[in-house]
């Protein structure tokens, strides 16, 4: 399932962002966020306190849809 979300960001930042897509070739600011978030869950994966916190969000999350 696809989740929308929506972020504001520094004028800074977003120039960063840009400049990253262009870059990099990506098609979409998206894209870059998208690229950018599963790289710093891949780092953070193996983390057992990153573990536990995942879990409570997604126990969270079974309770409201159960």
């Amino acid at each position: 399932m696809s989740r929308k979300i929506q972020a504001t960001i520094t004028q800074e930042l977003y120039d960063h962002v840009e400049a990253i897509k262009e870059y990099g070739g990506y098609g979409s600011v998206s894209e870059v966020v998208n690229k950018a978030l599963e790289k710093l869950v891949n780092d953070h994966a193996s983390n057992e306190i990153y573990k536990y916190y995942l879990q409570k969000v997604r126990d969270g999350r079974n309770e409201v849809t159960e």
